[in-house]
This record gives C-alpha cells, structure tokens and sequence, in this order.
C-alpha cells in the first residue's frame, strides 16, 4: 500500500512509500533501519552519532538531493537505478544543458513537484546504456522478476519497530532480495569487497533478510547484490556474502538491536569512550621506513611483537 507523508505506519507489513517518507521514517515510533545499525556498531560511529542522525531523534528530515546539480555519476547512477526498476515514467528528459536559468529551474521544479526526476537531455544517453546493460542481464538471468521494485518493510521485535527498503521484493518469500547498485569504478570483488564492509552493506545483507521473515513468516534465502558500472563498458557483478561474513554482521546486528533498545528507554545516547586509543603505524608506512633505512628494523620489530600484530590486524594495518 502506499502513503503519504503525514501518516504514521502502525501495522506490521509491505509499503510502497517514496525516499522522502521513507527516509523521514513514517513508522508510529522511531525505527531501526540499516544507516542507524551502522552508526550503532560502525568503527566511525556511537549511539549519539545515532542519534544525531536519525530524522525522529536528532536530525531533520532529509529533502533529498535531487533540487541542484548533482555529479554526472551520481546523476547517472541514481536515474539508472529508478529507470530499471520502475521505467521511463520516474524521469522528465528536459532540453536544457544546466539548471541555472530562471526558465531551467522552473522546468526542473515543476519535475520534482510531480514526483519526476529531472534528467538533462544529454546525461539521458548515459543513463540508457547502463539500462541496456541491466535489461540484458534481466533477460539472461532472469533476475529482477517476479516481484516488485523498491518495497519497504515495517515490522515490529518486541517493542522495537525496524524499517528496510528492498529494491526488488520477490512474490516467492523464500527467494532472494535483490540490490542494485552503481558505480563510478569496477564492479569487481576487490572493490566491492572494500565497499562491502565499509559502507555497511554486510549489515544490510543480514538486517534487510530478518525483516522479511517477520514480515512474511518465511526467511528469504538471503540477499544478493548487483553492481553496475556507469561506464564503458558497464559491467555487472552479482555478488553474495559468504556464511562467515554473515555470521558477524548478525552479531552486529544483534548487539545494534540491544543498544537501540537500551537508548530508547533509558534517553542516554552515549558517544566515544573517553580512553585513550593508540595509534599503530599502518602496514605501508612500517614498509616505507623499511625501504629508506635499508637495514628492516623496523618490519622485524613488528614481527617480534606478537601483540602488535594482532593489534594491527584488529585494526586492518596488516593489509597494505
């Protein structure tokens, strides 16, 4: 069902609702959606981080970003993304070359207004052949069918309300969620593996499954993501993460759980620990001072120290 912005969801179920409701989050109480988690349990973030991010709690509602001129990536990503998962009736090809005159604005505004995005007419060709790209990969695997694009999930764990928004929502409940995402860059293991883990996609990969089985009563096999490159020549990955990814981030996703919990009811959002944390020399400086003294004092000093080198792979320093 769809809704507007002005409503609060009460019930436990599957919307249709546009990135500005959704991102306001139109749940009945605060909800936990995957950007919370990762400031939660994130290595950048905190329960105040938390909450000076979430648009019931600390921060207004997002506007979004489609009133001013974005990059060409992430105009051509984002246009990509909604013109694959729902058609040409989502985008407004304007004949305008930049939306700094009076007449540009006006058509631009008139676009969002009725809920288009305003695409510039040459930045449509560029989001066309990234299209072509996913509709041939539809066609040859036959992913992202049989269900309905960029649904949300509103469900409830005890009295703790969670959202997600799935681009693609299979009408079998045991099949696969569906991703999508672009990229500037390769769509190759190295760099989505990077992404992965840093952006929080393997909490995504875990949290957005649980709120499908508790909307549905049945859990989905899981989530794959598809990349897409918005350039030449726009290839595309599918990727899946391995049990023992998914074992952590539901760790992960168990303790954000419990420290949401544990803020709501007692209103203390606590942020940084206030001891000291050390800073250990990353991998390619050890190698550098290694390099210019010629004589590996400093590598062998590493590898002396047992310690250090747990400290080191703790923090990610050992791997270049």
């Amino acid at each position: 069902m769809s809704l507007a912005l002005t409503q609060r969801i009460s019930v436990p179920g599957i919307y249709t609702l546009s990135d500005p409701v959704y991102l306001a989050d139109p749940v009945i109480e605060p909800s936990l959606n995957n950007s919370t988690i990762k400031e939660l349990v994130g290595e950048d973030g905190s329960p105040a981080h938390a909450w000076a991010s979430h648009p019931r709690l600390g921060l207004a509602p997002d506007a979004g970003d489609g009133d001013g001129d974005s990059s060409e990536a992430q105009d051509v990503g984002h246009v990509a993304h909604q013109l694959f998962l729902h058609g040409e009736s989502r985008i407004r090809v304007l004949n305008v070359t930049a939306f700094r005159s009076d007449k540009a604005k006006r058509l631009r505004d008139t676009a969002l207004a009725e809920g288009l995005i305003p695409l510039k007419a040459e930045r449509y060709d560029a989001v066309r052949r990234v299209v072509e790209a996913l509709e041939k990969f539809r066609e040859r695997t036959g992913a992202f069918t049989q269900g309905k694009p960029e649904q949300t999930l509103i469900w409830q764990e005890g009295r703790q309300w969670g959202r997600s928004k799935v681009d693609w929502l299979c009408d079998e409940p045991s099949a696969y969620l569906w991703d999508l995402k672009t990229t500037t860059g390769r769509a190759s293991l190295r760099s989505f593996s990077r992404s992965t883990f840093e952006f929080g996609y393997d909490t995504q990969g875990v949290y957005y499954p649980r709120g499908a089985e508790c909307v549905r009563g049945e859990p989905p096999a899981g989530m794959k993501f598809c990349v897409v490159e918005t350039r030449r020549p726009y290839g595309i990955k599918v990727f899946e993460l391995t049990p023992q990814a998914i074992e952590i981030a539901e760790a992960q996703v168990r303790a954000a759980i419990a420290t949401w919990a544990r803020c709501r009811e007692t209103g203390e959002w606590p942020g940084y620990s206030d001891e000291t944390e050390w800073l250990y020399p990353p991998y390619w400086k050890l190698k550098a001072w290694e390099s210019e003294t010629r004589t590996g004092r400093g590598l062998m000093a590493v590898r002396e120290d047992p310690a250090l080198i747990a400290s080191m792979m703790k923090a990610g320093n050992l791997g270049g």
